[in-house]
């Protein structure tokens, strides 16, 4: 009797200590931006989230990764800013982040991208009148603008062939980006409602306008994105697929922009693709 009361009495104060641990804080971050950065630069940063009380650290998943947090004038830590230094043997890629040092413990993990290119923020506006002006080969952190599109701008030459490529959900944006490319007379050239990449070629000298909006035009901190326009390969993919390790074989790759290319005398999504044969040597 005295056995089974006791087995009672352990099993409710565990109950109890379940019941209580379950309703304590914890760190959460909701956002980090920008979402990435490039190779080899430092990039500063703002975090949002919850129950973050004196939070002061970020760990990345590669040791090449660091942060610091960021200071004012007065050598004052500045709370959910930090400056991420990214070294140049870090592979483009994604890589997970948290937040910890904090009241409440160690977050959860957001995404954090890292590339090659050139990198900034948008200030691109709702209108063609208000595009933001971009380099090819550049990369655009943005968050969607609510019920908005956000309008940027390319010049090019006739004949010139441009990808328009949007992280989202590979960052863990709530973002579900539509992406349009327009002329200067805001005609409709091109259009995809899934995200996939724009591929373009100017019928004409003068002035693009790409331009991004949630799907459900959401918008804010969680609705971030990584545009990138540029003239760089892009494989969709290669014949065969497969290789024997230890092999070196001869390879076909299909895709656009290829150095070197041919007419591959096939499209895809109603775009001509290029081939090249290519030697690989695999471990």
């Amino acid at each position: 009797m005295k056995k089974a009361l006791l087995l009672g009495i352990l099993a409710a104060l565990v109950v109890a200590f379940d019941a209580s641990a379950q309703q304590l804080p914890r760190a959460r971050m909701t956002s980090i931006f920008p979402p990435g950065g490039q190779q080899g630069a430092s990039v500063d940063v703002t975090i949002a989230g919850g129950d973050l009380d004196g939070s002061k650290q970020l760990f990345f998943s590669h040791k090449s990764i660091t942060a610091a947090p960021k200071k004012d004038d007065k050598g004052k830590v500045i709370a959910n800013q930090y400056t991420i230094t990214i070294a140049k043997n870090v592979p483009v890629g994604i890589y997970d982040v948290q937040v910890g040092g904090g009241q409440f413990g160690i977050s959860n993990v957001r995404a954090f991208a890292v590339g090659d290119l050139p990198e900034g923020k948008s200030t691109a506006g709702a209108s063609q009148d208000k595009a933001m002006e971009l380099k090819l080969g550049t990369t655009i952190n943005g968050q969607a603008s609510s019920r908005n599109y956000s309008y940027f701008k390319v010049t090019l030459k006739k004949g010139q062939r441009i990808l328009v490529e949007c992280q989202a959900a590979d960052i863990d944006s709530k973002m579900a980006p539509v992406l349009i490319l327009k002329g200067a007379n805001e005609l409709e050239l091109e259009r995809n409602r899934f995200g996939k990449p724009l591929d373009f070629t100017a019928p004409a000298d003068g002035d693009y306008y790409p331009a991004v909006h949630d799907f459900t035009y959401g918008g804010g901190a969680e609705h971030v994105y990584r545009l990138t326009v540029s003239q760089r390969p892009y494989i969709d993919f290669i014949v065969p697929p497969v290789g024997k390790p230890g092999s070196n074989g001869k390879y076909t790759v299909y895709g656009r922009n290829l150095p070197g290319g041919q007419d591959a005398g096939m499209a895809l999504g109603g775009k001509p693709l290029q081939k090249k044969d290519v030697t690989i040597s695999l471990p």
